[in-house]
């Protein structure tokens, strides 16, 4: 994500990185949640990085977090948000600085191997986060201001 973030439009074009034993370009190799063309169901979920704007959470329960998505999904004709939430498997290992700095913050999140699922008794989709982080899982990064 480090790489993606500093590299140009041109230089992502130019940067090769291989997931899942595929090699393609930095530019190939992300998707963007915004692109309204794509539905939930067009997006590379666990061959590409699917990155997006989002905002962080405090959840009421201690060491509880949620992502909230900005882009929202039709699934039954209904517009449904994408929310993520971050229990104390995830949080409690990272620095706890770092992590409360992004609350209430606007955010980029980067989602890989995280297939969004329709919950219909809260009428949302959800991303569980998988406990082994080596090949699959989420990152986010603050989101600077223009």
């Amino acid at each position: 994500m480090s790489a993606w973030s500093s590299l140009s439009i041109p230089e992502r074009r130019k940067e090769f990185l291989t997931i899942n034993g595929v090699n393609r370009n930095y530019d190939e190799n992300f998707e963007f949640i915004g692109n309204k063309e794509c539905e939930l169901e067009d997006f590379d979920w666990d061959g590409k990085i699917i990155q997006g704007g989002a905002k962080l959470t405090k959840g009421s329960a201690q060491d509880y977090y949620f992502v909230n998505c900005y882009r929202r999904f039709v699934i039954n004709g209904e517009s449904v948000p994408l929310n993520i939430m971050l229990g104390p498997d995830f949080t409690k290992t990272l620095q706890e600085n770092s992590f409360s700095d992004l609350i209430n913050q606007d955010v980029t999140v980067f989602l890989h191997g995280c297939r969004p699922v329709f919950n219909p008794e809260r009428r949302r989709l959800t991303v569980t986060v998988p406990k082994d982080l080596r090949y699959a899982g989420l990152c986010l990064r603050h989101k600077p201001a223009l």
